[in-house]
């Protein structure tokens, strides 16, 4: 969920997507995923025929994606009928929450408290690795020292 500038092959798929969502739409509240060359586009429409749209890596998990979009539905709700306001009503309100939520979204451990304990042990266990090398290093210079 990273909000870095989208490359122009990501805004061509993007294009083909919703074109796509336009011929065959889903039925509201209905979760799709496609995966692609550029990454994994999870979107939903809702009720008002909004659809939600976060462009994910590969490797970003499901689940993270899905949180994002409910809290961007809930977010743009807060505004209203979006089908009343008019053309770009919400365009500055957009950038904000977007650049928000990416921002949120783009480190797990600070929404999830099992990926915070992961990234934790994780740490740990670096930090572990770490003094084991200097115990081998250093056990290592006093078997030479003494032999």
């Amino acid at each position: 969920a990273n909000e870095s500038k989208v490359s122009s092959s990501a805004q061509s798929e993007a294009k083909e997507i919703i074109a796509k969502l336009v011929d065959h739409p889903i039925g509201a509240e209905q979760r799709q995923r496609v995966s692609t060359s550029v990454g994994v586009w999870n979107f939903l429409r809702d009720d008002n025929m909004v659809a939600y749209f976060v462009m994910t890596s590969l490797d970003y998990e499901e689940r993270y994606a899905w949180k994002m979009i409910e809290e961007l539905q809930s977010r743009i709700s807060e505004y209203g009928n979006l089908q009343t306001l008019p053309e770009n009503g919400l365009k500055h309100e957009k950038k904000l929450i977007f650049s928000e939520l990416c921002q949120k979204y783009d480190d797990v451990a600070s929404i999830d408290p099992l990926a915070m304990a992961h990234s934790r042990v994780n740490s740990i266990r670096g930090e572990m690795d770490e003094v084991i090398g200097k115990v081998t290093k250093n056990h290592e210079s006093v078997t030479n020292l003494q032999g």
